[in-house]
């Protein structure tokens, strides 16, 4: 399963490349730049430096997490579409008719996030030809089944599909790779929700491997429950 690495948001623009550089050096090719915490200026401006590090073929996505107004959006959309960007997810709050107006207006493809808890946010905004596609997290579906069925009406009505997570546990993790496996496509990539903590209570095959997550193999899950050292997270 092809893997979506977050970056940005959190530190400077050197240290933005240094990590995207990291990450392009150990094979992952998919890339989603959380943007809308600094001034758009600087947004513009780091998502251009990601592109001409990484060329034009690799996989570049943002987020903005409803932080900005549609005229922000736009300025963003425009000059992030000039640099090739795949899609840009939930630009502003959750309203429909404003997440219409502005797909009719981007030159850059409009994915939701969190307007989408159910699989009627999903047909409503597919109606108003709001979004090119969607991110779905179990969290907000409610669970693992209701996140593939929202995931194969998306895929019937014609849009780009990619899988999410928080900061979760491996165990979550592995659980999610099972998903995107029965998923009917993944055009917009898995985020997995352990790549930023730092120990995991799981052991077995590797959950990601470069660019992309390994489908598994093994019962059950494919992974090995330490339970001693979930046990030692507790308070």
């Amino acid at each position: 399963m092809p893997v979506l690495s977050i970056v940005g948001g959190d530190g400077t623009l050197a240290e933005t490349l240094t990590s995207v550089e990291v990450l392009r050096a150990d094979g992952v090719a998919g890339f989603k730049l959380k943007v809308g915490i600094d001034d758009v200026r600087n947004d513009i401006e780091t998502f251009k430096a990601i592109r001409s590090a990484l060329g034009d073929d690799i996989f570049l996505a943002a987020d903005a997490n409803m932080a900005w107004t549609i005229p922000t959006a736009l300025r963003f959309a425009r000059a992030a579409a000039e640099s090739g960007i795949a899609y840009l997810e939930q630009p502003i709050s959750v309203d429909n008719a404003r997440m219409a107006m502005l797909a009719r207006q981007s030159p850059a493809p409009i994915s939701a996030d969190e307007a989408i808890h159910g699989l009627n946010d999903i047909t409503a905004l597919a109606q108003l030809n709001a979004i090119a596609g969607l991110s779905l997290k179990t969290i907000k579906l409610g669970g693992l089944g209701a996140m593939i069925r929202a995931a194969t009406i998306a895929d019937g009505l014609g849009l780009s599909v990619g899988l999410a997570m928080m900061m979760e546990s491996g165990l979550a993790t592995r659980a999610m790779i099972h998903a995107a496996c029965a998923v009917p496509q993944l055009d917009w990539k898995l985020n997995l929700g352990c790549d930023f903590l730092a120990d995991s209570p799981v052991s077995g095959d590797a959950l990601r491997r470069g660019g992309v997550a390994p489908c598994p193999n093994g019962p059950g899950l494919g992974v090995d429950v330490d339970e001693r050292r979930i046990a030692s997270f507790a308070p």
